[in-house]
């Protein structure tokens, strides 16, 4: 199989750090929960880059799910979420922050 290397492709520039134990909602609250890219002490996001893409930003969607570390990829018991005011809301897509520049799309 042949790589046509000009054809769109997501690159993760930032990793999620390697082991995360996962709080409860209760340890979220209180600032704790957050997952972070490694190295989680500088306390950065976790970045993907969609390169090559040369259509419109409104016309992308970025999409995260959290799986298991093994080989057939399950969905993981914790789910993804966001804290809004003391709360967590639990959404499988959420809106991050999109950028472009040439023709790259970045996502935070």
């Amino acid at each position: 199989m042949s790589l046509n290397c000009n054809s769109p492709r997501l690159k993760i520039t930032r990793q999620p750090q390697s082991t995360y134990n996962f709080p409860y909602e209760s340890e979220v609250k209180n600032g704790r929960g957050y997952l972070y890219a490694d190295p989680a002490d500088e306390k950065r996001w976790i970045r993907v880059q969609l390169e090559n893409w040369e259509g419109e930003e409104d016309e992308v969607c970025i999409r995260c799910s959290l799986v298991t570390d093994s080989p057939d990829r399950s969905p993981h018991f914790h789910r993804l979420g966001i804290r809004k005011i003391n709360r967590i809301q639990i959404q499988e897509c959420q809106d991050g922050v999109l950028s472009k520049r040439d023709d790259c799309i970045t996502a935070t």
